[in-house]
């Protein structure tokens, strides 16, 4: 499920980071602040949780996937709340 969710991110134009072998997935998009941005909108949408981390001196989402409990739906619903903080103007930067 990690490397289907990095291509569907990559689909929406932010930047898989680290090969996805096993759970994690790094993304940023285009400069720190607007990483940043997106990752507390997703966060605030409630749909899934993922922390911000540093990556080569650069603001980074990192992703986790680690309950077996997680479904195909959990990753829809992800993606769409990453797509919805993408579309939101208040993410953009300058």
């Amino acid at each position: 499920l990690a490397g289907e969710l990095a291509g569907r991110l990559r689909e929406l134009g932010l930047t898989v980071l680290n090969e996805v072998e096993i759970n994690q997935v790094l993304v940023r998009a285009e400069d720190d602040e607007r990483t940043r941005r997106v990752l507390r909108a997703v966060q605030q949408s409630g749909e899934a949780w993922m922390s911000g981390t540093t990556w080569q001196d650069r603001s980074a989402i990192r992703i986790s996937i680690s309950s077996w409990a997680t479904s195909r739906d959990d990753i829809d619903r992800t993606v769409h709340a990453f797509a919805s903080a993408l579309d939101d103007p208040t993410t953009a930067t300058t």
